[in-house]
């Protein structure tokens, strides 16, 4: 079995939150950070954690490293400078054959069960494996094998920084989720999605109260 090495995006500025970092706004009294990492942890061999610069919760999650985003010119390019610098260090410290998968900060309730899902596939022969949800792509959550990091360096030499547009010059496998989309692959970018996501919370926990023990 290949290695699996779970990169966590821990994200930007957070200009649509007003400045409040998404990592550690709370949700059922626990982290986003805590969130999303817990789900990536029981499925990998080692977490990497990408960005600008190290979050202040990193010591926080053993045995977690950091590596920082490619910049081009100085300036951040988003998910993808995420993405190729982690590929960059596992090219660099483990077999060729390691899988890596990825999440943002800001998705605490992706499905348990979406690793694995992209992992079989990718073990199938796809170069990645990107989900799917209600006819949308969900190109950050994905797994990636080595060999995408020469197209990658490509994108990014031609000034190519979105995903999508990585994942359409890819021989990438597409995963559908069942699950719906708001409550299973909600981003929280903004003060009113994050108290949508409290909302959602909240609901869930009554719905576990009043179920017959």
């Amino acid at each position: 079995m290949p290695k699996i090495i779970s990169v966590l995006f821990a994200g930007g500025a957070s200009r649509r939150m007003n400045g409040k970092d998404k990592a550690k706004l709370t949700i059922n009294a626990k982290p986003m950070w805590q969130h999303v990492s817990e789900r990536l942890v029981h499925s990998a061999d080692q977490i990497i954690v990408t960005g600008n610069f190290a979050p202040d919760w990193l010591p926080d999650l053993p045995n977690a490293q950091f590596v920082q985003d490619i910049q081009v010119d100085g300036k951040a390019i988003g998910p993808l400078g995420g993405l190729a610098a982690a590929l960059q260090n596992v090219s660099l410290n483990y077999a060729e054959d390691s899988i890596v998968v990825t999440a943002p900060i800001d998705a605490p309730f992706f499905p348990n069960d979406m690793i694995q899902k992209l992992v079989e596939a990718v073990l199938k022969g796809k170069a990645a494996a990107i989900a799917h949800t209600q006819e949308r792509l969900q190109p950050i959550f994905g797994a990636w094998t080595l060999e995408v990091l020469q197209q990658i360096e490509k994108n990014i030499d031609e000034g190519q920084f979105a995903l999508h547009s990585l994942v359409e010059s890819l021989n990438a496998c597409v995963v559908t989720f069942t699950e719906d989309e708001i409550s299973s692959f909600m981003n929280i970018n903004t003060p009113s999605e994050y108290e949508n996501a409290q909302k959602f919370i909240a609901k869930q926990l009554e719905i576990d109260s009043s179920r017959p023990k």
